[in-house]
């Protein structure tokens, strides 16, 4: 006992987790007896009974029980925050406050959609009646954003079910609306997968034996995979079977350690099933995403999640972005998902709706502009996915035999409508400056602002971020990405470049921005010190497969300052000086 198949090492007693068919507790891994993984997969679109029951793909590790309500994980001591000390390398790297929740359940079971408050001004959906046949969806993003996709998905734009974060992931509940919807609305979701199957893997089998079985009879594969029209490698159609890809992620599976062998074990569970229906060999896709059914396989500790990808390609894919690109740019999701954490919403996830003013936002190290162009999106209320084209081609889900096109049409209508009036309405109320040193940046910056028709929207200039002034007034929020590292730092000249852009950056930050918020991402502990500032809140994130950090910085107003300064100064008369 405690002993797995293919680890060799002694795990020692068993963790009791909650069990997926029933609702109570098992054992883990190494305990888990023969006859209990041998039962059989869930097929289609049942849902697990029970509030302990887990969804989606290795969700089920470092999970703790945090609501909504229930405050940030972390905490630790108070620190200083004042705009004049020097920040020390030592505590740079580690997270505090509202960094530390990304693998968290972000909301308790139930039947009605979880009520996030984590952020202040966030508001979520209406609690409304889950309906009677939901489907369990699973929301990919980059590790630290997952707070901030639950919002998303909790909000009126989605009106998600159970929602719950996750390790780099949400799993929600919803109809097939609800699904179309997270894949137009959500702003930092990487992909949005639906769960057909899971299971576990027979240990009595060897590793590709055992996907085998389980992917044989997860679901109907003769009724997920109709015949279609298909184009050749040479241009001409055909009627033949959908062509299918699979993709699959192994962590900690006992004697399964090769994404490949069990990818393509399931490849040759779909084709044998095909055949036994009559039926011939799919054709391969040229590329995974151009497949009419793009499946994405997890395998953790003995368990599967099986799901089909609704998203086809990345949802970073925005549509914008054409020709040549910065070295160092941020991706449109990470982008997003700063501004989100920020507390820059969507009219409809803020708390005063349309009518609530956004704060003058400002980035002064724009670079390519992501950060600007996604601010104008979410200040006009633009849905990301509407920079898609609306076909089949585009999303994978329409090519599907149960695809809902009149429940896709009119997700997609309301969000064209919501799109002509806030570029109508609310774009112009919107206060977006954006700076850099570089012209080709600046450049490009204008090129893709034009092509997701901001352009209007956006001021920006070409100058040293330590001379860039504000229109004074008006809260200001600076939220920018200044060099770090790598490409960046390569791009300032080094080290010294990159000491004197952030040198520059706290020389605005204290002459325009008193008052406000500075939000600024970096990889780099060293480059942070030049700021000579303590941040509120250290968010860990993984942007680019880089460790980084999301600082959250308050900038005190110049009367502030003088103040505390003040305060600071000792006495003429001594420490020991006054009444007594």
């Amino acid at each position: 006992r405690g002993r797995g198949r293919g680890g060799g090492r002694d795990r020692g007693p068993p963790r009791p987790q909650r069990d997926e068919f029933g609702g109570g507790e098992r054992g883990g891994y190494a305990g888990r007896g023969r006859q209990e993984r041998q039962r059989p997969p869930q097929r289609g679109y049942e849902t697990p009974r029970g509030e302990g029951a887990r969804e989606g793909g290795q969700q089920g590790r470092g999970r703790e029980s945090l609501g909504w309500n229930s405050g940030e994980r972390g905490g630790g001591a108070p620190q200083r925050r004042d705009n004049d000390g020097q920040q020390e390398a030592s505590d740079w790297w580690a997270a505090d406050g509202a960094g530390a929740g990304a693998g968290a359940a972000m909301g308790a079971g139930g039947s009605g959609a979880s009520t996030p408050s984590a952020t202040p001004g966030f508001r979520a959906a209406r609690i409304q009646p889950e309906p009677p046949r939901t489907r369990l969806y699973w929301a990919t993003c980059m590790p630290g954003f997952e707070r901030v996709l639950a919002q998303e998905l909790a909000s009126p734009y989605v009106g998600a079910h159970r929602v719950e974060a996750h390790s780099a992931g949400v799993s929600f509940r919803g109809d097939i609306a609800v699904g179309y919807a997270a894949n137009l609305w959500c702003r930092s979701a990487v992909r949005v997968l639906e769960r057909l199957a899971s299971g576990f893997l027979d240990e009595a089998l060897e590793p590709g034996d055992a996907v085998y079985a389980f992917a044989r009879d997860a679901v109907d594969w003769n009724e997920l995979l109709p015949d279609v029209e298909v184009t050749d490698a040479y241009g001409e159609s055909f009627i033949g079977v959908a062509t299918f890809s699979v993709d699959s992620r192994v962590r900690d599976c006992g004697e399964l350690t090769s994404q490949v062998l069990a990818s393509t074990r399931i490849k040759d569970a779909i084709c044998d099933e095909l055949r036994e229906w009559g039926r011939p060999k799919p054709p391969r896709p040229e590329v995974s995403s151009d497949a009419h059914l793009p499946l994405f396989a997890t395998f953790y500790r003995g368990e599967v999640q099986l799901y089909r990808d609704m998203s086809g390609g990345s949802l970073h894919k925005r549509g914008y972005r054409a020709g040549s690109m910065h070295r160092a740019a941020l991706a449109e999701t990470a982008a997003a998902g700063m501004l989100l954490h920020a507390g820059y919403f969507p009219p409809m996830m803020r708390e005063g709706g349309a009518e609530e003013p956004l704060p003058d936002l400002v980035d002064p190290m724009c670079g390519s502009g992501a950060i600007l162009i996604e601010a104008a999106l979410i200040a006009s209320d633009v849905a990301p996915g509407l920079g898609r084209n609306p076909s089949a081609d585009a999303w994978p889900f329409l090519r599907w035999h149960d695809a809902d096109k009149a429940a896709f049409s009119s997700v997609y209508d309301d969000a064209c409508e919501r799109a002509e009036v806030g570029e109508r309405d609310l774009l112009p109320r919107a206060s977006i400056v954006g700076n850099d040193i570089h012209p080709a940046a600046v450049h490009m910056t204008a090129r893709d602002a034009a092509a997701a028709r901001v352009e209007e929207a956006l001021e920006l200039s070409n100058e040293d971020a330590a001379l860039l002034t504000l229109a004074p007034g008006g809260r200001k929020l600076c939220v920018t990405n200044p060099p770090w590292g790598g490409e960046g730092a390569r791009l300032e000249g080094g080290e010294a470049g990159t000491q004197r852009s952030w040198e520059s950056l706290a020389a605005f930050l204290r002459r325009e921005v008193g008052g406000g918020d500075c939000y600024a991402l970096s990889g780099d502990p060293g480059a942070t010190r030049h700021l000579r500032m303590r941040a509120e809140t250290k968010v860990p994130l993984v942007v680019g497969g880089v460790d980084t950090r999301l600082l959250h910085y308050k900038i005190f107003a110049p009367q502030q300052r003088e103040g505390r300064a003040e305060e600071a100064r000792p006495s003429a008369d001594g420490p020991d000086s006054g009444a007594r």
